[in-house]
């Protein structure tokens, strides 16, 4: 955002977005590996418990619930600048920083 056309909001949703864009590929690797580890758990957990809620499918409801919420969420962001020319970074800031809280969070869960 420091260089050339990076200073207008154009440019600021254009580095929003490529840096989302990376934060969305870690997040997708971290997903897919926790789906695997879960496979795992939830064939433990039905051995030993047949209740058990089945793992992967707890993560798969997990994720599609956190991904209405960031897609809410920045949507809320961006009706907060009225229409204006600031809604498109305000949602671009919104989607890589909550892409990356989750990132995080799933990142920590595989390890």
């Amino acid at each position: 955002m420091e260089a050339g056309a990076g200073s207008s909001n154009a440019g600021i949703s254009f580095c929003f977005a490529a840096e989302w864009e990376d934060w969305d590929a870690r997040l997708n690797t971290a997903y897919g590996t926790l789906l695997d580890q879960q496979a795992e758990l939830a064939a433990d957990n039905a051995a030993f418990n047949a209740r058990i809620p089945d793992a992967v499918e707890s993560l798969r409801t997990m994720q599609r619930h956190w991904i209405a919420f960031r897609d809410a969420a920045c949507e809320w962001e961006a009706v907060q600048w009225g229409g204006g020319t600031g809604a498109g970074p305000a949602s671009g800031a919104c989607l890589m920083g909550l892409t990356a809280q989750q990132t995080l969070f799933l990142e920590e869960r595989v390890k």
